[in-house]
């Protein structure tokens, strides 16, 4: 993600694979500090999301978040995309919640 202005870098976004054999994809994104609190991600989470969705080979996006990174539950939320329950991993040092977008 570029800011267009000055041509900086805002952040970055993409898919951790192709979709799966069920039209699964998941996602994972980040954004600069410096960035951060202005709409930004959850625009582009919004529209990554949408225009995933309507490639002929997905049928589900994905995401996940820790649950104590309020920034990123807000962005999903605000994205369309829904709980589907928690899950811990001690690489990424806590609780996980799982995410998903169908339309």
């Amino acid at each position: 993600m570029i800011e267009k202005a000055g041509m900086v870098a805002m952040g970055q976004m993409g898919t951790k694979g192709p979709p799966d054999e069920t039209g699964t994809v998941d996602i994972g994104y980040g954004m600069n500090p410096a960035y951060e609190g202005r709409g930004y991600m959850t625009e582009a989470v919004q529209g990554f999301a949408g225009w995933l969705l309507a490639q002929p080979d997905v049928k589900r996006v994905t995401a996940d978040c820790l649950s104590t990174n309020t920034a990123s539950v807000r962005v999903l939320e605000k994205a369309g995309f829904v709980r589907l329950g928690e899950r811990y991993d001690a690489d990424e040092g806590g609780v996980l919640i799982l995410w998903e977008r169908l339309t």
